[in-house]
């Protein structure tokens, strides 16, 4: 009877450190802690038209830095356009959770927005940069030769 006890502790002994090794062996920290966060995305330059007619429609793109791996991604877009300016602010999220693995590539940013008319000439674009800094872009009016 004695024998019996001690050959099921050693049984779950060896069990623990069986499934103790998978889980370093899959590189899995039970008590890592979850390092996501948002941020605000940086963009480095806005490419538009230089000039535009207040009833053309418009493309604007966007493009910047995201992240250094595959673990950031924009996670939306908050956008709010007047007839006098298109103010955008990137969301970026880190997703830095102890199970998840990420690509090694950096990620990058090149968005477009489609800016409807009608608005006015000039027109602003505005991005709102980590730091708090705005980086902007005014469309002139386009010319009218005949």
């Amino acid at each position: 009877m004695m024998r019996n006890r001690y050959g099921r502790e050693a049984r779950a002994l060896v069990a623990g450190v069986i499934l103790a090794g998978l889980a370093i062996v899959q590189g899995c920290e039970p008590t890592a802690p979850d390092r996501s966060r948002n941020f605000i995305v940086r963009v480095d330059s806005i490419v538009a038209p230089a000039t535009t007619a207040p009833t053309d429609t418009v493309i604007v793109w966007f493009f910047g830095y995201v992240g250094n791996n595959g673990c950031s991604s924009v996670e939306r877009v908050d956008r709010y356009q007047t007839s006098t300016e298109l103010r955008v602010t990137f969301r970026g999220k880190f997703d830095g959770r102890p199970d998840i693995v990420c690509t090694q590539a950096p990620v990058s940013l090149h968005h477009p927005e489609v800016v409807l008319p009608p608005r006015s000439v000039p027109f602003r674009i505005v991005v709102l940069q980590p730091d708090g800094s705005e980086l902007q872009r005014v469309l002139g009016a386009a010319s009218t030769s005949r």
